[in-house]
């Protein structure tokens, strides 16, 4: 299995990479930071395409996102550039090649309050700028990724342990 994880550095994909490595799972990361022995480097703000990106993978995950609301309030173009427009634009290059496409969104796409919120409801962020991104992203997504190529998880909550 070959995977490729955009964001491997950050707690959820440095996980994900552990883990399918530890399954011999053929694992290749990006990070927008400086290379780290392992990683590639690759910017979702930054419109330049990745070389690792015209291989073939069998899965892509999508981990690397603008995260912090206030940056997202703060610099909205970049955040749409990081959470929206780079994310579809490597969807679309990637399930080309045969890859399942993993998104990963949040919660927040319910609004203040999502309780108990089933995955065919409708998203309601409330005017919140990483919600809205997120929102937005998704259907694009769903947009041009079959749906048999696409997995969107909505995390809650990631603990660091």
């Amino acid at each position: 299995m070959k995977l490729l994880v955009i964001g491997a550095d950050g707690l959820i994909g440095a996980s994900l990479c552990r883990a399918a490595r530890a399954r011999s799972w053929t694992v290749r990361g990006t990070s927008r930071r400086a290379v780290a022995p392992g990683f590639e480097r690759l910017d979702l703000a930054d419109d330049t395409v990745a070389p690792v990106l015209q291989d073939a993978h069998d899965v892509v995950i999508l981990c690397a996102a603008l995260s912090r609301h206030d940056q997202c309030a703060a610099a909205p173009q970049t955040g749409r550039l990081v959470n929206v427009e780079s994310p579809v634009r490597i969807a679309q290059q990637v399930q080309g090649r045969g890859a399942h496409v993993i998104f990963l969104s949040t919660d927040s796409v319910f609004g203040e309050h999502n309780a108990h919120r089933g995955e065919s409801d409708p998203v309601s962020p409330e005017g919140r700028v990483y919600p809205m991104l997120k929102a937005q992203a998704e259907a694009r997504l769903q947009a041009v990724v079959p749906a048999e190529r696409l997995t969107i998880v909505r995390l809650t909550k990631v603990v660091s342990v």
